[in-house]
């Protein structure tokens, strides 16, 4: 199962590829991020690894970043560090934190959801994907759909 789309910012143009693969022995939500260089497409960043189980949990995080009402943007150049929304999905040895920031870019100011994915208790490296806040709602619209035909996906079928 596989999805991939343009999440195209104010500074950047990119593509997202949400999809379902198998990590160490289990099934997970796999999301990586490619960024647009004269080159040709290059990673991001480093892929975020969703165990399945904990896919609607995100989803629902996701969702609640998407949902929430932010201040509007001309005062964002006031606090240009400060956090505009934060949330921790914290379960089994994971903790991923969403937060949306304003950032500045080579074509001014916008508005980046982060997602960051650590372990509990390891010094394993984090992975990090940034989108621009405008693209929240396709992701989310992208991450339901690769969800919704997992479930009505055959169990031999479903990593495929």
């Amino acid at each position: 199962l596989y999805r991939k789309f343009n999440m195209d910012g104010l500074n950047d143009y990119c593509q997202m590829v949400i999809k379902t693969s198998h990590h160490k022995q289990h099934e997970i939500l796999l999301m990586m991020a490619y960024i647009g260089r004269p080159e040709g497409w290059e990673t991001m960043s480093n892929p975020i690894h969703i165990p399945i189980a904990l896919s609607a949990d995100f989803i629902e995080r996701i969702q609640l970043a998407c949902n929430t009402k932010l201040p509007p943007a001309c005062k964002d150049k006031v606090h240009p560090k400060a956090c505009l929304f934060n949330t921790t999905l914290d379960k089994a040895r994971l903790i991923i934190d969403i937060s949306i920031r304003p950032e500045k870019g080579p074509h001014g100011e916008e508005r980046i959801v982060t997602i960051n994915k650590h372990q509990k208790h390891q010094q394993a490296q984090d992975h990090t994907i940034k989108v621009p806040w405008i693209q929240l709602p396709k992701m989310l619209q992208m991450l339901n759909s690769v969800m919704s035909e997992y479930e009505y996906t055959p169990v031999d079928l479903q990593s495929s």
